[in-house]
């Protein structure tokens, strides 16, 4: 089965260990199916792909998936004087969270936001 879970950059930054394509990871999610945080982002449909938000601090986790990473989209954003464009993110393929795509590097009007990973889910 395949699942897709955000992953917030502020949470990445602070508290988050690298990934990449092909790996398999387990993190501490909580079911959050077309998280509106992403749904301002980008819009609620695409939101509506993303069941589980990765958490490192905050709320009780509701558990854990762990996965082989199949696919990361990193998430940029518009922002004008710091305030976020609704609906202006836009997704982009990368091979890892520390990827910055063509284009965005150095460019003060487009914030990482965070990543939309899928997962093919392991079972045990």
């Amino acid at each position: 089965m395949r699942v897709s879970v955000w992953i917030d950059a502020g949470q990445q930054q602070c508290c988050g260990e690298p990934f990449r394509t092909g790996e398999v990871v387990s993190w501490e999610v909580n079911e959050k199916p077309g998280y509106e945080g992403l749904a301002v982002r980008m819009n609620a449909e695409y939101a509506g792909g993303v069941r589980y938000v990765q958490e490192h601090h905050g709320d009780d986790p509701d558990g854990a998936v762990t996965g082989r990473i199949s696919h990361i989209d990193v998430v940029a954003c518009l922002r004008e004087n710091g305030t976020l464009l609704v609906g202006s993110g836009r997704p982009l393929p990368v091979a890892a969270d520390t990827d910055v795509p063509e284009g965005l590097q150095g460019d003060e009007l487009w914030t990482l936001e965070g990543w939309v990973v899928r997962l093919d889910l392991l079972t045990s």
